[in-house]
């Protein structure tokens, strides 16, 4: 017969409960259990139930049962603090610790080897300082409004680490198998200082998602993708790489509607940074890839490198505006207006295969630079302005202030 325990008696109410959380011990390391006991109500065996808010604590490393979940939490309020101990999965078990009551926090501890979630918890929840790994479904899974903090989530079998909407992933390091999605967050989400290793998309946000100062790497679809009016600041993509190209359709950085990339760094991907109509690109550093900036209509392509893409540098689509880039060494063109209206000014294109090169119509082409490109500098068909082609010299730009220069600059 399994013994199952249901543990009561805990503090009750808001005020008891932060007098409690007062009274405890700090985070402590991942791989080691306090050298100080923890404080409240004991957690000595598994399976468990707690049925009263309050702050409980593990006193040693515990081990599941078949056909049973690990800790199950019935009451709201409640603070589960692993105290550095390891909550141990065994075949046929199933979550580790599991609750749909709301703000539930768990914290300091591993949870590793359950069959189903390692940890799957309702709304509000808080998640800090937690080792999650090589579970059979999601790492970690919580409803909205929940935050999940300085956390390593590793190898599990379905999404590391999966939140509702207004939630926040801050400072985690998520190792994900290659079919398998990192990080996953609802609407109105933010996402910060993370760091993601494989699986088939690194960090995927729903609508006016934030994420800052990611690092993925090895995708195998998109490195980041973000839902209609998202933001991506400071962030650095690497995809997977064979010895002449990258994986074919792969993504870096893909912003499905109006958005903005801001200061982030694309290597090695099929497409580095493919934005929607509306969106901005801005001082981003792409390199190594097919294609390595590819705007929708009406974006704005701002002060960005790109060097070294199989295939073209920018591609620029209907109404957008590219300014300031430098583009180099592609295999093709270094900035394409593929359709009309493009405003293309102040650019440089060296060393690639074409320049700057215009196949739409009534594109405005003023004031770049290009030198070096083994086909053409530049190609403007007829029916797009521009500013006259001029081969060398400082004297023109005082009578010619908009010409595109062939050379470079003595």
């Amino acid at each position: 017969m399994k013994n199952i325990v249901t543990l009561s008696g805990g503090p009750a109410g808001p005020a008891a409960l932060a007098a409690l959380l007062l009274l405890a011990v700090g985070p402590f390391p991942l791989h080691d259990p306090p050298e100080q006991p923890c404080k409240g109500t004991p957690i000595s065996f598994i399976p468990a139930s707690i049925s009263s808010p309050g702050y409980y604590y593990v006193t040693t490393h515990l081990t599941g049962l078949a056909d049973e979940d690990g800790l199950t939490i019935n009451s709201p309020g409640v603070v589960i603090d692993l105290c550095g101990f390891t909550m141990q999965g065994v075949p046929d078990a199933k979550t580790g610790i599991i609750s749909g009551a709301h703000g539930v926090r768990v914290l300091n501890g591993r949870v590793i080897d359950w069959p189903g979630f390692g940890i799957q918890l309702g709304e509000n929840a808080v998640v800090t300082d937690v080792e999650v790994r090589d579970c059979g479904d999601n790492g970690i899974w919580a409803s909205f409004g929940s935050l999940v903090e300085r956390c390593v989530v590793v190898d599990n079998a379905d999404t590391a680490i999966q939140l509702g909407d207004r939630s926040i992933v801050r400072d985690c390091v998520v190792e994900a198998p290659a079919d398998v999605t990192g990080i996953a967050l609802g609407t109105d989400s933010i996402c910060e200082d993370v760091t993601v290793q494989a699986g088939t998309q690194g960090v995927r946000m729903d609508e006016r998602g934030l994420l800052r100062g990611a690092t993925v790497t090895g995708t195998t679809d998109a490195g980041i993708l973000m839902a209609p009016y998202g933001s991506v600041e400071g962030c650095a993509v690497r995809g997977i790489h064979t010895e002449a190209f990258p994986v074919p359709n792969s993504k870096g950085i893909v912003l499905s509607g109006s958005g903005r990339v801001d200061r982030c760094t694309v290597h090695r991907c099929g497409t580095g940074v493919r934005v929607s109509e509306a969106s901005t690109v801005t001082r981003t550093t792409v390199r190594e890839a097919d294609i390595g900036i590819d705007a929708g209509d009406y974006a704005r392509v701002e002060d960005c490198t790109v060097v070294e893409c199989a295939v073209d540098g920018i591609r620029m689509e209907n109404g957008g505006i590219a300014r300031g880039n430098l583009v180099a060494r592609q295999a093709g063109a270094g900035l394409v207006a593929q359709g009309d209206r493009n405003w293309i000014e102040g650019n440089v294109a060296d060393e690639n295969l074409s320049g700057i090169v215009i196949e739409g119509t009534h594109n405005l082409v003023t004031e770049n630079r290009a030198a070096d490109n083994t086909l053409q500098d530049f190609k403007i068909p007829y029916g797009n302005p521009y500013g006259p082609v001029q081969n060398s010299g400082w004297a023109i730009l005082a009578s010619k202030p908009q010409a595109n220069f062939r050379t470079p600059f003595p």
